[in-house]
C-alpha cells in the first residue's frame, strides 16, 4: 500500500494495487519488537469520522535512501492482537488522564 501523508492533519492516503484510494487519520504510533505500526482511522470524504470508530492497524516501513513510505499488512494473529491490545491500553490511558 502507498501512502501519501499530510502533516497539518496528520492524515494520509492509501491506495491499493488496483488503484483504490481512501482517507485516514493516524491515530496512534506504535513501536513494538523494533517496528513501527500506524493505528488508522477511516475518514469520510465530508472529513468526519466514520460512525462505527473501526480502526486499522498497519506496519510503517521506511524505504532505504528514497524516505518513502509504504504500509504492509500485520499477517501474525498474534503479532496484530499485540497492537491492538497495546492500543486499548494507551487509550484508556489518554482517558483517564482527561478524567
Amino acid at each position: 500500500m502507498a501512502e501519501s501523508n499530510n502533516q497539518e492533519q496528520n492524515t494520509i492516503r492509501l491506495s491499493d494495487d488496483t488503484g483504490f484510494e481512501m482517507d485516514f487519520m493516524v491515530i496512534e504510533t506504535i513501536i513494538y519488537e523494533f517496528e513501527q505500526y500506524d493505528v488508522l482511522m477511516p475518514i469520510k470524504k465530508s472529513d468526519d469520522l466514520v460512525e462505527n470508530r473501526s480502526v486499522l492497524i498497519l506496519k510503517k516501513e521506511v524505504g532505504i535512501g528514497s524516505g518513502q513510505s509504504d504500509y504492509s499488512i500485520v499477517e501474525d494473529p498474534y503479532t496484530l492482537e499485540a497492537l491492538f491490545e497495546e492500543f486499548k491500553k494507551i487509550q484508556k490511558q489518554r482517558e483517564e488522564e482527561e478524567e
